[in-house]
């Protein structure tokens, strides 16, 4: 009988022990999430620092569980390698140039429409409203959830041949472009000789002569070094450049609604206004930074940003052919 009672008692502790603990729940505590993201950026520079405060802001909401790991510098590959991967589920998060988005339909090359805004705030209102909301319906269509949009800077011309002022400077000089129809188009109206090439061969192949120039905004045109190996830095602002805050479709309505609202709303605070408004201030400080590391860099006239408006007006008349009217009226409504 005593030893009877001794099991029943050691029964009801063990019982107890485990009723209490953890707030009278039985289960552990929840597996961790990691959400891997892949850019090509510097990591000094907004786009990668929104990452990182992102990244501290979804740990602390979801007490733990959501962790980023961020691979930056092209670590794993280009632009495109790196939004194959999401496709595949090797990786779940990207902020991508938004040409990479035109292997899958040509109509994402509208974000890239040369001077398409009429000024820098036209742009900002677009993007971060109903024009930004129609490009996240397009990037559903194909497995992504766009979270938002990163202001990158505006492109600029650079290169080793002459200062940029007008079209006409732009003749015989190869560029790399990005390797989109509408950047190979647009460069050939413009007068110059395009040349398609993968962000991370760009340094070296300005190095060693192989391409004359380059177009990228001042933040990526410094903070990737290649005003080491350009001679003219010219303020062109062709093109207004904003990189989608990418996710995997199937990642993320994988998550617990709780998770997804948590990632969205950390999103908005940190990887798209916070990094906005930092990128934005920090726009003409790179400027100055490449003229004192010693590229001599060239303001556009009136004159000289009319003659490159006109000389790719055939541009929105091509893209109205390829995508219809109702795509080009609702991007040209947005955009002014």
């Amino acid at each position: 009988m005593k030893k009877f009672l001794v099991v029943l008692l050691v029964l009801v502790m063990v019982f107890s022990v485990t009723a209490c603990g953890g707030g009278g729940s039985t289960e552990g505590p929840a597996e961790s999430i990691v959400i891997k993201a892949a850019h090509v950026e510097v990591e000094d520079r907004a786009i990668h620092q929104s990452l990182v405060k992102f990244g501290e802001y979804i740990a602390a909401e979801s007490d733990g569980v959501l962790k980023l790991e961020i691979y930056p510098n092209g670590e794993l590959g280009d632009d495109s390698d790196v939004v194959e991967s999401i496709a595949l589920g090797t990786v779940q998060m990207t902020i991508p140039g938004s040409a990479v988005f035109t292997a899958y339909n040509e109509k994402f090359a509208v974000m890239n429409l040369p001077y398409l805004f009429e000024s820098k705030e036209k742009m900002d209102e677009a993007f971060t409203g109903d024009f930004g909301g129609m490009l996240n319906e397009w990037f559903e269509e194909y497995g992504f959830v766009g979270l938002g949009f990163q202001y990158d800077g505006a492109r600029c011309m650079s290169n080793n041949v002459r200062p940029i002022f007008s079209p006409a400077d732009m003749s015989g000089i190869k560029f790399r472009v990005m390797d989109s129809a509408l950047y190979i188009d647009m460069f050939k109206m413009m007068g110059a000789n395009p040349t398609p090439m993968g962000y991370g061969e760009v340094y070296t192949a300005l190095q060693q002569g192989v391409i004359d120039g380059q177009d990228n905004p001042p933040g990526l045109t410094y903070g990737s070094k290649f005003n080491e190996v350009l001679k003219y830095f010219s303020v062109t602002q062709h093109v207004y450049a904003n990189c989608p805050v990418i996710i995997g479709a199937d990642f993320f309505y994988g998550l617990d609604e709780e998770y997804q609202n948590i990632i969205k709303t950390g999103a908005t605070m940190y990887l798209q206004d916070w990094q906005r408004a930092e990128e934005s201030a920090a726009e003409a400080g790179y400027i100055d930074a490449i003229a004192a590391d010693g590229t001599e860099v060239n303001y556009l006239e009136a004159d000289g940003i009319k003659a490159f408006q006109n000389s790719v007006q055939p541009l929105y008349e091509s893209y109205r052919q390829k995508l219809g009217n109702d795509v080009m009226d609702a991007v040209l409504s947005y955009a002014k």
